[in-house]
């Protein structure tokens, strides 16, 4: 048992060491616009997207851009004025317009960007 407990707590930091070096050795290792040190440049001109939680490293072609983010913004608040579309809908394209902020640190900027992070948090309460 006590052998057991040593090989999966060397297999658990030898697994991390392998992941870390290949974030570090860059876009060469990964897929094509795959993560590169944390952040992902959108690639996406889909106005309406479907959340999904991440539960691998996002791609490119899956996250839009600050452009389309701006367009994909102001299409859920003209709907959600004009009540053509349900709680639920606006909810989960604010949450998807979000996720794409995160994924490629637009909220963490400054200057217009920050700005329209800000306005999508705080429309994200939908009033």
């Amino acid at each position: 048992l006590k052998a057991r407990s040593g090989r999966a707590a060397r297999f658990a930091s030898e697994a991390g060491k392998g992941a870390k070096a290949e974030l570090r050795q860059g876009a060469s290792a990964l897929e094509p616009g795959a993560v590169v040190a944390g952040a992902v440049e959108g690639q996406s001109t889909a106005l309406e997207k479907s959340y999904l939680r991440l539960t691998a490293l996002p791609r490119a072609d899956e996250v839009r851009p600050l452009p389309v983010l701006n367009d994909a913004f102001e299409l859920v608040r003209r709907r959600w004025e004009a009540e053509a579309c349900d709680y639920a809908y606006a909810c989960e394209q604010l949450k998807a317009i979000r996720q794409d902020l995160t994924v490629q640190h637009l909220s963490l900027s400054d200057g217009p960007r920050a700005r329209f992070a800000l306005a999508v948090y705080e429309r994200s309460r939908l009033d």
